[in-house]
């Protein structure tokens, strides 16, 4: 994940400088990974059932590695789009497989609690990827980042080989296996409408991960752009556990409506920033907001998805998150020239805003007819 979110902030502003780039094509080479996680999410679920974790997260880090090897060749936009292509495979069968067998590691009375620790490796490479490197960038250059990003790739498959064999049960040492259709043996229909919130809420995230560095660099507020990542992070990582327990003890509904208003405060605060102390507030509330509000709505997967479908359940999630991480630059990409970020980011706090009773209806009503019922 690190080379995941390292390069999603970093190879937008490499091609504006290196190609001269738009800004409409620097966020198509951003997102054009999450085609490739898009297409692993949609047929993850259907091989977990069919292999282990310990065989899908090595293919997922084996197509990674000579990948990021490819970066520093300069084979012009194309060739960057393919391998963008190639790394979202990547990236999303490993995703979707952790995110899986976790579950089943841990006791269904601290599920919230465990998830939320569990997510909180992937807010360390939220952190230190864009931080190092953005930090990397304005120091030495894109080709030692590209280096470094081989080094990372290959410290991953390495670790693969820590999974013990066999050491993971999969869903058939859970529930019996039903037999399904076609379409159901990659997608949980129950988990659309949550995944559909979680889809819309992530527009916001998925400007700062694309946007923000441009912005700060319009701004002269380039220093503080590597060191947004790192705050949210740090208040990511100090919120989760006590937001898992909450969410063990009453609901993941304590957690997802005041996260909805805080991370569309923080977006505000993005647009308006002309100081460096303004965006690193916006980062603690956007780090406090949009963090715990990926925890609560997995938690709230977990427990509503039977254990065989849960395979199914987490790819429908990350494809419609992944969907807005990939669609959402290019589209960001066309309304700025018109909008201005300052504009942008103030749409996309009233988008947030839309997703409260979004979630409401999606979820929170319907848990509380079947609770009645």
């Amino acid at each position: 994940m690190l080379t995941y979110y390292s390069l999603m902030v970093s190879i937008g502003p490499y091609v504006t400088e290196r190609y001269g780039a738009s800004p409409a094509t620097a966020g198509l080479v951003a997102g054009v990974t999450v085609i490739g996680i898009l297409v692993a999410r949609a047929f993850s679920g259907y091989l977990w059932t069919r292999f282990t974790s310990r065989q899908l997260l090595a293919a997922g880090v084996i197509a990674i590695v000579p990948v990021v090897a490819c970066y520093g060749i300069d084979g012009g936009i194309g060739l960057i789009l393919v391998l963008r292509l190639v790394h979202g495979l990547g990236v999303g069968l490993i995703g979707t497989v952790s995110n899986t067998a976790v579950v089943f590691t841990l006791p269904p009375a601290r599920r919230g609690e465990g998830i939320g620790y569990f997510t909180l490796s992937n807010i360390v490479a939220t952190a230190i990827g864009p931080f190092g490197a953005l930090l990397i960038v304005h120091t030495l250059g894109y080709r030692p980042l590209f280096w470094i990003e081989v080094f990372v790739a290959v410290a991953g498959l390495l670790a693969v080989w820590s999974v013990r064999p066999g050491s993971i049960p999969g869903p058939s040492a859970q529930e019996p296996v039903q037999p399904e259709g076609w379409l159901t043996t990659m997608i949980e229909p129950a988990t659309l409408p949550l995944s559909f919130v979680m889809m819309w809420v992530s527009f916001g995230y998925a400007a700062i991960n694309v946007d923000l560095a441009l912005m700060t660099a319009e701004r002269g507020l380039n220093a503080y752009s590597s060191v947004f990542f790192l705050v949210y992070a740090i208040i990511v990582l100090a919120s989760r556990p006590w937001a898992g327990r909450l969410m063990d003890a009453r609901t993941e509904h304590h957690i997802v409506y005041p996260a909805m208003a805080v991370f569309a405060c923080g977006l505000v605060l993005i647009g308006q920033a002309a100081t460096g102390a303004v965006l690193l507030v916006a980062a603690a509330l956007c780090g406090l907001g949009f963090g715990n509000i990926q925890s609560a709505f997995q938690t709230a997967i977990a427990r509503t998805t039977p254990l065989r479908r849960l395979g199914q359940a987490n790819s429908t999630y990350f494809i419609f998150f992944d969907l807005t991480l990939g669609v959402g630059p290019y589209l960001l990409g066309l309304v700025i020239p018109t909008l201005g970020y300052r504009r942008l980011f103030d749409l996309l706090a009233v988008v947030v805003l839309v997703g409260i009773p979004l979630y409401y209806v999606a979820y929170h009503a319907r848990q509380r007819s079947a609770i009645a019922a």
